[in-house]
């Protein structure tokens, strides 16, 4: 209809309506009864791009009210921004009106409220707009994990605005006209958040103070979510980066120079000298992407940390975006459990392709822990106005701290520099306009160390907790819902990576909590001056608990604990004297944490040496959450830090001479770096590629050759020589074929996986796909095929390879005779013991093992197979409370004898436990039976328990039919 026609009407409000495929959800009579009853309303529904009946929707509305309705069609789909702004701009254009709003097609708002909103127009009000709030007398229904994504969303949109707005992000704004001809002019910059940028325009137009008396939120009376909503879910990570374009966009940039780090004398050396130091205890070379050689040839941690990465950079992209089936195969793992730094790991995955295959960053990061460490310890001591000199060598002493060094071995639990961080956020000086700021930046280090390991997060939220507490009590400079907030905006989005990541799950479980094994692996009360013999030139090491207690190794060093013994006295003497300033006691915050993380890693087990020296009953609660972290040991990082900083801080403040006090400080670091000497040199590296101690070629050929490898038993860290299933792991990637091994820090049960092969080895199903890896010590568990000469064997470097007969892989296996006369050994003298086992059982008649006790049992296996019997279980007699001098007997009755084979005893404690017993703990067997003696015929499964003679007797409804000539 032509425009002309009203150019006389006007009307008192226009509502846009962005549509997009709409017309299965398309309210036609809520539309209808709109317009029925409010005729001075114009609604102008804004086509973008639908490609289903949504146009037919709302030409038959607009047949019915051509007065009322106007449509404008985008070809394609343009988003929601694009649409309400064409609406919005053809509106102001065309028509005579009072105020213009837009709405959601799905009328998730009512157009009754809409219009209803119009009255709040007084008092010079320019912009009205609705708000979600749950409240007696409003009905808004919406979907939980809508609303807490939302209200995350809308916090955040909050303080990044400045404003106490409730809920940025309601569908339902209305201008005055004249405000909307000046907002929707220029492009917006996001699809989805262009309602941010709406409050900007307005901010930006009116300025911040008169913006405030312009604008009014209402909460509404009625919102429902009818789900249909067009953003996907994968944009909430999108978003952030909208956030980030449209808070530069109209943020007023100040000129300013601003630099991480700054360029001054004492940060330049500080540097220098952590870089000259990681170059003495690890060398430069370990920075070189390709050099890999340092980590696997160690055969320690650094080894995992390395496939992990290895295997996941090859794996395909998943959610969680952490999961890899590849690693700790077929069960799978997350690159979070193979301590693999997960942040790097996700920037270069992606990059995958163009690395090189022989590719690791753990060198590069480890050299940035020395620089961030060093770089905050001159921020800290600044801050603390130590002298310069002194400054650069306590640079020296924290990162050469041995607690430091120590846990080179574990380079994501090197980022101590977090610690630090956090340390000098807490104790910048902050007032109204920076304490924001600098809670945020706490927040980011929270974040970062959520991406690095968890046991750095778990302290670092510590600090995000105790700061907001300093600024509210001590410097009166946040509100106390601030206190609130950012602790805990920083678990959500903690919690929310690990979620993505897949480190934890919700609503069956997740892999990062554990058994009860708190108070294990605790920090020792002599761990502070504990060299455990090999870190220092001066002292003996002091005994421990258990060798768990590792975790808790702090060792301060004989300069360091000269510092501190001068430190405490002159702290006593200036407590004494009365002379400690008030200005501290916004320290007390910081101390309590570093002391309740310190009592944390101590845990309810309190040892001194090699002696508990009390125990403290805990509630099982507390217990299974310190299994968490159960290596609780780690958590007197925080205290010893603090030790050693403000240690070194009270002893620059000692009132002697400033050149003596140098020249004793030096002293002190020269008797410090003597003690320590062995663990700053002792490593003597590995530089460039990496050769296993096997024949590398042999095995990546013959790995190359099968879908799968099969480490047996799996999952085990060592099967021939120490961790050597790293060895394994590395070939198996060459060749990339998965393999069942590998070392994690948390995983699901394996017990499953390892009952079917099992069964599988039993049941002589091999695949030609699978290959075996096993050592001699494991080789009974593949009596059956090999007995029956279902599979071949090869010796390769003193491991046994197994795979079925119709694989033929000789020549690349080598030594053909050598190995036929290998495997035809091993098979004569297993069938030697086979018939001679065979042979070993006794006959009775059925009569003697009738109205006997009936047998309680269990069975965890039962496999047949040509004349085999493989079953492990639990049995014992019911009657019985102590089954001590019992044995359980696998029975094979026919029609009048039974055959009875004397079982391998297998501990079970649990039996007794759950059926309440006094000791049944002797009740578990596991037994491979070969029948081929037997007469051949069927028999039926039992147990019998004897005790010099016959006490119970059940049978199973299992049977067994002994075939002739097997």
């Amino acid at each position: 209809m032509s425009k002309r026609i009203f150019e006389k009407m006007k009307y008192n409000l226009c509502i846009v309506i962005p549509c997009y495929n709409e017309s299965d959800f398309f309210l036609h009579s809520s539309y209808k009864s709109f317009l029925q009853n409010f005729k001075d309303t114009l609604i102008c529904f804004v086509n973008d791009g639908s490609t289903d009946k949504t146009n037919e929707c709302i030409s038959s509305l607009k047949n019915e009210f051509p007065k009322n309705v106007e449509i404008i069609n985008h070809e394609v789909n343009q988003g929601k921004a694009t649409a309400v702004k064409t609406g919005f701009n053809y509106c102001n254009a065309s028509f005579n009106f009072n105020f213009i709003a837009y709405l959601d097609a799905d009328l998730a708002v009512s157009l009754d409220e809409c219009y209803s909103l119009t009255s709040n127009f007084k008092n010079n009000i320019d912009f009205v707009f609705g708000s979600r709030v749950l409240r007696i007398g409003a009905k808004i229904i919406r979907k939980n994990y809508r609303h807490y994504i939302g209200r995350i969303i809308a916090t955040l949109i909050s303080y990044i605005l400045s404003l106490k707005v409730y809920d940025s992000q309601c569908g339902c704004k209305i201008f005055k006209k004249d405000l909307s001809e000046k907002i929707f002019v220029e492009p917006f910059i996001s699809k989805w958040l262009f309602d941010v940028e709406i409050f900007f325009r307005i901010l930006n137009f009116y300025g911040k103070e008169l913006a405030l008396k312009k604008m009014l939120e209402i909460p509404l009376k009625e919102w429902i979510d009818r789900g249909d909503s067009k953003v996907k879910f994968t944009y909430f990570f999108k978003l952030w980066f909208d956030l980030l374009k449209i808070k530069k966009a109209y943020t007023k940039k100040k000129k300013k120079s601003f630099s991480f780090f700054k360029l001054n004398w004492v940060t330049s050396i500080a540097v220098l000298v952590s870089i000259i130091i990681f170059h003495i205890v690890y060398g430069l070379k370990t920075i070189i992407p390709t050099n890999i050689n340092w980590l696997l040839s160690a055969y320690h941690d650094w080894g995992q940390h390395y496939l992990g990465w290895t295997y996941y950079r090859d794996s395909p992209w998943s959610f969680p975006l952490g999961k890899m089936y590849n690693y700790f195969y077929p069960i799978g793992t997350n690159i979070g459990f193979t301590d693999s730094i997960p942040l790097l790991a996700l920037i270069l995955k992606p990059f995958s392709n163009f690395l090189p295959s022989d590719f690791q960053y753990l060198g590069f990061f480890m050299l940035t822990t020395f620089i961030l460490g060093a770089y905050y310890a001159v921020k800290i001591l600044t801050l603390l106005k130590v002298n310069k000199l002194i400054i650069i060598g306590a640079v020296v002493f924290i990162v050469t701290s041995p607690l430091f060094i120590f846990r080179g071995m574990h380079p994501a639990l090197t980022a101590h520099w977090l610690l630090l961080a956090s340390v000098y956020y807490y104790l910048t000086p902050t007032n109204k306009e920076n304490v924001i700021k600098n809670n945020w930046k706490q927040v980011f280090i929270f974040f970062i160390s959520t991406t690095i390991h968890p046991y750095l997060a778990a302290m670092v939220f510590g600090f995000t907790v105790a700061l907001p507490l300093k600024n509210y009590f001590y410097e009166k400079s946040i509100s106390l819902k601030k206190v609130f907030f950012f602790p805990t905006i920083s678990l959500i989005t903690g919690i929310f990576f690990w979620y993505i990541l897949g480190m934890i799950s919700f609503g069956n479980g997740g892999e990062i909590s554990t058994t009860n094994l708190y108070g294990q692996s605790s920090f020792n009360l002599n761990s502070f001056f504990n060299s455990y013999s090999y870190y220092s030139n001066i002292f003996s090491g002091l005994p421990w608990i258990s060798d768990g207690q590792h975790e808790g190794f702090s060792y301060l060093g004989l300069g360091m604990m000269i510092i501190i013994a001068i430190a405490i006295l002159y702290f006593l003497t200036l407590t004494f004297k009365k002379k400690i300033s008030k200005k501290y006691y916004s320290l007390i915050p910081l101390f309590a944490l570093s002391v309740l993380l310190l009592l944390f890693s101590i845990s309810h087990i309190v040892t001194f040496g090699n002696t508990v020296l009390f125990e403290i009953p805990i509630p099982k609660i507390l217990k299974t959450f310190g299994g968490i972290f159960r290596g609780s040991g780690r958590f007197c990082w925080s205290f010893y830090y603090l030790l050693v900083l403000f240690s070194i801080a009270l002893f620059s403040k000692l009132p002697i001479g400033k050149t003596f006090k140098v020249f004793i400080f030096t002293f002190l670091l020269g008797i410090q770096l003597y003690d320590i000497e062995h663990i700053l040199t002792s490593k003597n590296l590995k530089y460039g590629s990496y050769s296993t101690k096997l024949n590398d070629d042999k095995w990546i050929a013959i790995f190359s050759e099968f879908d799968e490898i099969i480490t047996y038993p799996p999952f085990q860290n060592t099967l021939l020589y120490n961790q050597d299933y790293q060895d394994l792991m590395f070939l198996a990637k060459k060749a990339n074929t998965p393999i069942t091994t590998g070392y994690v820090a948390r995983s699901k049960p394996t017990h499953t996986y390892l009952d079917s092969l099992n069964i599988t080895i039993n049941k002589n199903s091999f695949q030609e796909k699978s290959i075996f890896v096993t050592t001699p010590k494991f080789l009974e568990a593949f009596n059956v095929p090999i007995s029956q000469e279902k599979v071949t064997l090869k010796n390769l470097d003193n491991f046994i390879l197994i795979y079925s007969n119709k694989k033929k892989i000789e020549t690349l296996v080598g030594n053909a005779e050598t190995n036929k006369k290998y495997q035809d050994s091993i098979v004569s003298v297993l069938k030697e013991k086979i018939d001679k086992k065979s042979s070993t059982y006794l006959t009775t008649n059925n009569e003697n093992i009738e109205n006997k006790n009936e047998v309680k049992y269990g069975l965890d296996e039962l496999s047949i197979t040509d004349n085999t019997l493989k079953i492990r279980g639990w049995a014992f007699d019911i009657t019985a409370n102590n089954n001590k001098n019992d044995s359980i007997f696998i029975s094979l009755s026919n029609k009048t004898n039974s055959y009875l084979f004397n079982t391998k005893l297998i501990y079970r404690p649990d039996v007794t436990a759950y059926f309440n017993k006094e000791n049944i703990d002797s009740c578990g067997f596991n037994s491979l039976l070969f029948l081929h003696k037997l007469p051949p015929t069927k028999y039926q499964i039992g147990f019998t328990i004897r005790n010099k003679k016959i006490k119970a007797h059940s049978k199973t409804p299992n049977y067994i039919e002994i075939k002739k000539g097997r």
